[in-house]
């Protein structure tokens, strides 16, 4: 059940802060395809990054293939579940 998974752990609807290897840090949220926007940094789980990232604990380092084959890697500094709504 999803009670038994760890508040660090990346699900559906997580909101995950990536700290690059330069240093600089991007939030952004992992969502079902047709909820997926670039804009609002919302991932699609079935993009590279979004593969990377499900089921992946915060401080951990993960890496994907980028859409010109480069490997990039980030690591998770922090998990935020979603809210659930009432």
């Amino acid at each position: 059940s999803e009670a038994a998974m760890p508040a660090d752990v990346v699900r559906m609807g997580s909101t995950v802060t990536l700290q690059d290897p330069e240093g600089s840090s991007q939030t952004v949220t992992l969502v079902y395809p047709a909820e997926a926007d670039i804009a609002e940094k919302r991932i699609s789980v079935l993009t590279p990054l979004g593969t990377a990232l499900i089921g992946a604990r915060s401080g951990r380092t993960v890496s994907w293939r980028s859409r010109d084959s480069r490997v990039l890697w980030a690591t998770i500094d922090a998990v935020e579940q979603a809210r659930r709504m009432p």
